[in-house]
């Protein structure tokens, strides 16, 4: 995003902006390259989704789209536009039950096998707000469960391991409360 606000005819940002898309190019056909059969990205590797690092994980594939959406008006392409239809497409079946998403590899130590839905949640109604997609009934199921499992405190996330010097502070984490805050501040409906 920061890229796309500067004013690229200034004087000898021409070269820097002809480097910054050889190089953006490059990074797109290696995320087309690396996404998985199920229509989601893995960490690092392509693979057969029997190992952590080559299996499709909803907080990845969200950063992926939010990657391929970002140059989309320099690099758009039939080849783009379907890998991120794909990549939602695989959220949605990913998508759990109670409206949240389960990331891969950002868990949560105070929650059940370590799961982390906030963080999870967060980054991909990231992507579907970068998409303008947020009115879809995937996102709205997302949304809810976000404002549904505020904690008291008035944060998100975190749990008894949060020991704040004053106890008033509760037991949220800042990054999972940033994260929540974020997208419910990016939606118009509160």
């Amino acid at each position: 995003r920061a890229l796309g606000k500067l004013q690229w005819n200034a004087p000898g940002l021409l070269r820097l902006r002809h480097q910054s898309l050889v190089a953006a190019s490059r990074g797109l056909q290696w995320l087309l390259r690396l996404q998985n059969r199920d229509g989601g990205w893995p960490s690092f590797c392509r693979g057969w989704g029997k190992l952590p690092f080559d299996r499709s994980g909803t907080d990845i594939t969200a950063h992926a789209i939010r990657s391929l959406i970002a140059w989309q008006s320099d690099f758009g392409s039939p080849k783009l536009d379907q890998a991120v239809k794909t990549g939602f497409g695989y959220l949605s079946k990913h998508q759990q039950k109670d409206g949240s998403w389960l990331p891969l590899w950002f868990g949560n130590q105070d929650q059940t096998d370590d799961i982390n839905p906030c963080y999870g949640t967060a980054k991909v109604l990231l992507a579907y707000r970068d998409a303008n997609s947020l009115d879809t009934n995937e996102a709205q199921f997302g949304l809810r469960w976000i404002r549904d499992n505020q904690n008291s405190d008035g944060g998100w996330g975190g749990g008894s391991s949060i020991r704040w010097s004053d106890p008033r502070l509760g037991t949220s984490s800042v990054e999972e409360t940033a994260l929540c805050t974020e997208i419910l501040l990016d939606h118009n409906d509160p």
